[in-house]
């Protein structure tokens, strides 16, 4: 197996242009585990397949970055398509709870959903130019 070798700097870059996507990545598990067990008795809990559906968009934003040499292709298109998934849902639940909130509370969720894609988007460029450049 052939060692390729890589610009340390270009690792530091990426590492911490990831940051923030696996700290919000991690942060939205812990809401969401918090939540679901803090829910009235009476609601209906979440499904597998939504737990499924979390884990297969928010996983490659906390994977190291050492396992993107061994398959950066595909990856680097699983970290796009979670980042635009969560950028459809930002956008769904935007125009979603627009009737259903407060002004003030609706430009706090959507401030707030913006950060979350752009770290997403940040994390995604990042690793998809950090493969290019090798």
């Amino acid at each position: 197996m052939a060692v390729i070798e890589r610009d340390s700097d270009a690792i530091a870059t990426t590492t911490l242009l990831r940051a923030p996507a696996a700290i919000i990545a991690g942060a939205y598990v812990v809401g969401l585990v918090i939540g679901e067990s803090a829910r009235p008795l009476s609601a209906d809990p979440l499904s597998i397949g939504f737990y499924a559906c979390t884990a297969l968009v928010l996983l490659p934003f906390v994977l190291p970055s050492r396992w993107f040499d061994r398959a950066p292709a595909l990856l680097n298109a699983w970290l796009v398509a979670g980042a635009a998934i969560a950028t459809a849902r930002a956008a769904f639940m935007a125009g979603w709870l627009f009737p259903r909130l407060p002004l003030t509370s609706w430009l706090t969720k959507l401030l707030f959903d913006l950060v979350l894609v752009a770290a997403l988007w940040i994390a995604a460029i990042a690793t998809r130019r950090s493969g290019q450049a090798q």
